[in-house]
């Protein structure tokens, strides 16, 4: 049986950890030019030198609040919230291979395009273009399916935290209100692509989910009673 006490202590400090590498790893990408300027986008993701290893790190950062979702849902394993529970994790399991596999195409196959593209002749280029165009737009439906998993997986758990009598109701509403955000700006992104309104929605759906984990983090460092 495993030890409850050190589970939880560590995806406490899996979930912050997660939250400041996700961070890291965020501000290291570039973003001076909008996404949906193709032909800008493309030429500043081809000059930045740490392209791959910024991505690796958002990588990791979901990877480490996976674990503290497995933590938690091992927590709230009795009762009705257990159920729920056992739901949020493995919707958070597919979701993950999904962050795997969008990063196999944004953090890999989009840099070596982009770059590919930047020294191309110019009787290829357009050519050369539209094939990274259709990576970007196989990017674009990784990441709203990606977000439209973690946005269910979040409305899981905070059914499992409300109905839990060991977890404080607000952490349950927050998951709610974070989940039911994701969802909301990943169907948006999944009709409209990188466009002004999906990004526009989808960075304070982000980091209202963050805040969230954060806070799930705190409550799993707390002692198990």
């Amino acid at each position: 049986m495993p030890d409850h006490a050190h589970f939880s202590r560590l995806g406490g400090i899996a979930s912050l950890l997660g939250v400041l590498v996700l961070f890291v790893a965020t501000l290291l990408h570039p973003m001076d030019t909008p996404p949906w300027d193709a032909p800008a986008a493309f030429a500043e993701y081809a000059a930045d030198g740490h392209w791959v290893c910024s991505h690796l790190g958002q990588l990791l950062g979901v990877l480490l609040g996976v674990i503290g979702l497995a933590a938690l849902s091992w927590r709230l394993r009795e009762g009705r919230a257990g159920v729920w529970a056992l739901l949020g994790v493995l919707l958070a399991t597919v979701s993950l291979a999904l962050a795997f596999a969008l990063q196999a195409v944004d953090g890999v196959a989009l840099k070596l395009m982009v770059s590919h593209w930047q020294a191309a002749d110019e009787a290829s280029r357009a050519a050369v273009f539209a094939a990274t165009y259709g990576v970007r737009q196989v990017e674009a439906g990784l990441a709203s399916l990606m977000g439209i998993g973690f946005g269910i997986t979040g409305l899981l758990y905070g059914v499992a935290l409300c109905l839990s009598a060991r977890a404080p109701t607000w952490l349950g509403l927050g998951a709610l209100l974070a989940g039911a955000a994701v969802l909301g700006s990943s169907l948006v992104q999944a009709h409209t692509g990188f466009s002004e309104l999906a990004m526009n929605v989808s960075m304070p759906s982000s980091l209202l989910l963050m805040l969230w984990q954060i806070a799930a983090g705190i409550y799993l460092l707390r002692p198990v009673r």
